[in-house]
């Protein structure tokens, strides 16, 4: 996998998120902290391959105060991770996408405290992301085959369910089990795009590469029976898309 090529793929999800929420910045957060005149810090928190761009620019821009941050998960899931002592207690926002899916069960815990442990008191945890559980096709040319979409995409969920992550569920249950207050969880609507058909399979099959024991071999036998597919057939795509936000006490 190259990873330029994958950072790319990413980063036009966050368009994709975007489209679909209609803001960057939750209005409930926004309102909150719209008014205020002192800076306001917001940190990025991210998988691998994701990195900021023009994310962290929307963000900024929604506040006049405001100083974006970016990390990745990995920076912040030690209990002694230098990036926490540096940086605990400093954020006015801390905003995620697109890393639950990433998270194994043992890294679960350790992430969650280190976002809260990021927070100041009073700051807002605003985590958005798709359910890769819930993948549903449509077809534009019902002739056309999309057996190999449907198969790798079952791959995929099978294999997130063995290894016991990817359910949407766990992260406004973790903001709530660690006092999160003010609360939202909402799912959002995306228009369907073969686009975003393409970029999404492209994903799961570099996961499954990595973590699905695909032989580099089979690895592009299925990328080129799934990308002959989308190219005849256009197949649609939809996932759900979630915003999950939650305040820091006092």
């Amino acid at each position: 996998m190259d990873v330029t090529e994958e950072a790319a793929r990413v980063a036009k999800q966050h368009e994709y998120i975007s489209k679909g929420l209609g803001f960057v910045l939750h209005p409930t957060i926004e309102h909150d902290l719209g008014s205020r005149k002192e800076h306001i810090k917001i940190a990025n928190v991210s998988g691998a391959y994701d990195f900021p761009g023009a994310e962290d620019t929307d963000v900024a821009a929604k506040l006049t105060y405001s100083h974006p941050i970016h990390f990745d998960f990995k920076d912040i899931i030690s209990p002694d991770s230098s990036i926490l002592k540096e940086h605990q207690g400093q954020f006015d926002i801390v905003a995620v996408r697109l890393l639950h899916a990433s998270l194994s069960t043992g890294e679960w815990e350790q992430t969650i405290k280190g976002l809260m442990a990021l927070l100041r008191p009073g700051g807002w945890l605003q985590w958005t992301d798709w359910d890769p559980l819930t993948p549903r096709i449509a077809a534009i040319n019902p002739a056309a085959s999309d057996k190999a979409l449907r198969d790798v995409l079952t791959r995929y969920v099978d294999l997130l369910k063995a290894k016991k992550i990817g359910t949407t569920y766990r992260i406004p249950t973790s903001m709530t089990n660690l006092g999160l207050e003010e609360d939202d969880s909402d799912m959002y609507p995306l228009n369907p795009e073969v686009e975003f058909t393409r970029n999404i399979t492209t994903g799961v099959i570099n996961f499954l590469q990595d973590f699905g024991g695909l032989s580099a071999a089979e690895t592009e036998d299925i990328r080129a029976k799934v990308g002959e597919e989308i190219d005849v057939g256009k197949p649609l795509l939809w996932y759900d898309l979630w915003c999950h936000i939650g305040r820091k006490p006092m």
